[in-house]
């Protein structure tokens, strides 16, 4: 408890392949909007924000986006503005879907990688079990 913004070691990759002509786009939510622990049945609160500035909080932030570019009829992979933070800012998990990237028209060789930001306040009892389960749905717009 009570530490600065910590990185998670692993990231969340996502690879994206797809010929339809609308693009797709990728929603996301948290099942408990935030890390929970079953020891304290305390939850560190899913947020939008920049972590170096609040007392505590959890998020996702896009690290890299990749994709071919060599023709012009593909489509182009961007992230939501809340999830293109850089440092410590985050864009919030909730419960509540969420679109986190787009893509714009067909794409080949897709490739994205969400970095899990988060920061335990005082005010949270330690443990080491806080954890999050995130769903990511693919949607492709035909």
């Amino acid at each position: 408890g009570g530490s600065a913004a910590i990185t998670a070691g692993d990231r969340i990759w996502m690879d994206v392949e797809t010929n339809s002509q609308g693009g797709f786009a990728i929603i996301g939510n948290g099942a408990n909007g935030g890390l929970y622990s079953s020891t304290t049945t305390e939850t560190i609160t899913s947020a939008t924000a920049n972590l170096d500035q609040v007392s505590s909080g959890f998020g996702l932030q896009n690290e890299y986006i990749d994709y071919d570019t060599s023709s012009p009829l593909f489509g182009a992979i961007s992230t939501e503005s809340i999830y293109a933070g850089s440092i410590n800012s985050v864009g919030a998990i909730s419960t509540t879907p969420q679109k986190i990237y787009d893509g714009n028209g067909p794409i080949v060789d897709g490739r994205m990688a969400l970095k899990v930001i988060a920061k335990p306040g005082t005010s949270y009892t330690p443990a080491s079990n806080y954890q999050e389960s995130i769903t990511l749905i693919f949607v492709p717009r035909y």
